[in-house]
């Protein structure tokens, strides 16, 4: 079973093979030139378009333009152990005719990008029921307009145009989806979540652990009488060689008393450093 076109997978579009995804802004119009053919042939397997997978879009870094493929294997889900909840999805590789400016001032129009819809949206069924008055979209021009902010990025209205775009079949070709769709592995969207480190928190814990060394020898070194407790004391005679009762003060209570008490204080952290929980 292959991870893609079934309901229990997500995807991803991979920043390293610079595929760019299609968007635009609300209460705009773009044309599109739809490049499939109802199948289309990656790595000698024969794909049926449009390419249907299930992904995740999530917000990180303060923004939501991170999409990720779920993996069939449930223990290489990360996203859903953390509760994230996939939408099922169909890509389909389009040319862009609108014209835009990066920030090198380079102008760009008619390039390919990645069309990726969700299955449950107004704008997929619209899709599907072009592909079922055609057969194929391949070579057809289309008008998408996006009505408000609460709608989605590629756009809510399909519209066929009057004159469609001539595909050069050495230029157009659809992506290759079982590459830049590919679930990424589970160490790195780990890695994603992980929190840095903070070399102030790093500071005090290694301060902190200097301290209780610090502590712990000063235990150590402690002279041998200083240690001596009541009991240890030898015991006094009178002049009439009779054992002296030891003498009842603040810091030598009676036998009984002072059980009760080294209990208390023995029962604490004789440290007085405990690290503090992060």
């Amino acid at each position: 079973m292959s991870w893609y076109n079934n309901d229990d997978a997500f995807a991803q579009n991979t920043k390293k093979n610079y595929t760019r995804r299609f968007w635009m802004p609300k209460d705009t119009e773009r044309l599109i030139t739809f490049v499939d053919t109802p199948i289309v042939e990656l790595e000698g397997i024969k794909i049926q378009t449009p390419f249907k997978y299930n992904e995740y879009q999530i917000q990180h870094n303060g923004h939501y333009r991170n999409w990720f493929t779920k993996p069939l294997n449930k223990e290489e889900d990360v996203l859903d152990g953390m509760d994230y909840r996939a939408s099922r999805v169909a890509a389909l590789t389009v040319v862009d005719h609108s014209e835009w400016e990066d920030r090198k001032g380079v102008k760009h129009k008619d390039e390919l990008v990645l069309y990726v819809v969700k299955r449950s949206s107004a704008i997929w069924k619209q899709i599907e029921k072009q592909i079922n008055r055609h057969g194929s979209l391949a070579g057809k021009t289309f008008n998408i307009s996006r009505l408000g902010d609460r709608s989605a990025g590629a756009g809510d209205m399909l519209e066929k145009h009057d004159q469609d775009f001539q595909l050069d079949p050495e230029i157009h070709k659809p992506f290759n989806y079982l590459e830049i769709l590919k679930p990424r592995p589970k160490k790195d969207i780990e890695a994603l979540f992980k929190e840095p480190e903070d070399p102030f928190k790093q500071q005090q814990a290694e301060q902190q652990s200097w301290n209780n060394q610090e502590q712990q020898q000063a235990w150590n070194n402690q002279p041998q009488q200083q240690q001596q407790g009541w009991n240890t004391q030898p015991q006094q005679h009178s002049w009439n060689n009779q054992p002296q009762q030891p003498a009842q003060s603040w810091n030598n209570p009676p036998p009984q008393e002072q059980h009760r008490v080294y209990g208390a204080v023995g029962g604490g952290n004789q440290g007085g450093n405990d690290p503090i929980p992060f």
